[in-house]
């Protein structure tokens, strides 16, 4: 059903050791494209969230048009966001995954962008041509109380998710795009975001256009993989 006022939120954990062997009975939601595009990547690794990725949007998708969107081909815009044929003016998705965690979320009539962020990694040599100056000086303004690392991921999720709504991607450059700085459920001119840990580890940033409307209810679920893949 396509809810306006809904933001559909879902991951999933990849289990470590999940390889390519355990993923050939899932082959059927993918299209001959989608399968030669997976078969290209060289990394197992980068084989396994590909698939799981798909799987997980055209799940949610079926779920919500009530259509059979298994071994349909999305396709994809100018900048390589993928969108469902038939459906561009109505919903709008998005993926995102890292090591051990795929993300997707999808809103109706509004452009959505999510992002996802092992937070144990330091990236901080980034800050250096992505970030602005307000945003460096907020994130070394957390260095003594340990928050660095959390406020840092926090823009960086932000970033990535309002440019992958945008329809841009990393075509723009993160530093032309200043996101907010507090924590929680914000806005600017241009976007609502939502900032939160789903697991020990990890930070997500969904992000969605605004309207005159309020800001839409953020549904988040953890799905089964086993599930999932069936």
């Amino acid at each position: 059903m396509l809810d306006s006022n809904r933001l559909s939120v879902q991951f999933v954990r990849l289990p470590q050791g999940l390889g390519t062997r355990d993923l050939r009975e899932s082959f059927h939601w993918l299209s001959q494209d989608e399968l030669a595009s997976y078969q290209r990547f060289r990394n197992d690794r980068r084989k396994v969230e590909y698939l799981v990725g798909r799987v997980l949007a055209k799940s949610m998708l079926e779920e919500i048009t009530g259509v059979r969107v298994r071994g349909v081909a999305l396709a994809n815009g100018a900048y390589g966001k993928p969108f469902l044929p038939g459906y561009e003016r109505q919903l709008d998705f998005s993926i995102s995954h890292t090591t051990g965690l795929v993300v997707c979320a999808v809103a109706a009539r509004k452009q959505v962008g999510v992002d996802v962020e092992n937070t144990e990694r330091d990236c901080f040599e980034v800050m250096q041509y992505a970030f602005t100056e307000a945003e460096t000086q907020w994130v070394l303004a957390h260095l003594e109380s340990g928050d660095k690392r959390r406020e840092f991921n926090s823009i960086w999720t932000r970033k990535e998710a309002s440019l992958k709504a945008s329809g841009r991607g990393m075509a723009a450059s993160p530093a032309s795009c200043p996101v907010p700085l507090s924590p929680g459920v914000v806005q600017d001119a241009r976007f609502c975001y939502w900032t939160f840990a789903p697991v020990t580890g990890y930070l997500v940033s969904v992000c969605t256009s605004r309207d005159e409307g309020a800001a839409p209810r953020l549904a988040l679920t953890q799905s089964n993989l086993r599930e999932l893949l069936r």
